[in-house]
C-alpha cells in the first residue's frame, strides 16, 4: 500500500500541484486587488512544498503543513460550487477524529496488561 501511495504522489499529485501553481503565478497579474486568489495560493504552494518534501526525503518533515483548507472553501465559492462553512467542517473533522481516536482506544488498547 505504501508503493502505491508513493507512487500516486510522484505521478499523480505533484504533478497537479505543480499545474495548479503555475497556472496561478502564470495569470498573477490579472488578479484584482488585493489579490486574495495569491495570497490563497500562497497557503496551497507552502502545503505542496511541504507535501513534496514528505514525499521525495525519507526523513519526514515535522513541521508538515496541512492542506489548507481555506484554499479549497475559496476556489470553490469563486467557482459558485456550494461548500459547507469552513467553522462547521472544522467542527465536524474534530468530531470525527475524536470518534476515530475513541474507537482505536477501545479496540486496541482497552484490555492492555500495562494500561
Amino acid at each position: 500500500m505504501k508503493k502505491v501511495w508513493k507512487k500516486r504522489c510522484l505521478d499523480t499529485i505533484l504533478p497537479n500541484n505543480q499545474k495548479i501553481i503555475d497556472l496561478i503565478e502564470g495569470n498573477k497579474g490579472n488578479f484584482k486587488y488585493p489579490w486574495e486568489l495569491y495570497r490563497q495560493m500562497l497557503r496551497y504552494k507552502i502545503h505542496a512544498d511541504s507535501f513534496q518534501e514528505n514525499c521525495l526525503f525519507e526523513e519526514k518533515v515535522n513541521d508538515y503543513k496541512l492542506f489548507p483548507r481555506e484554499f479549497d472553501h475559496f476556489v470553490k465559492n469563486k467557482l459558485g460550487i456550494q461548500t459547507q462553512d469552513l467553522e462547521v467542517r472544522w467542527e465536524e473533522e474534530i468530531e470525527y477524529r475524536k470518534d476515530t481516536i475513541s474507537k482505536y482506544i477501545n479496540e486496541y488498547l482497552a484490555n492492555h496488561s500495562f494500561l
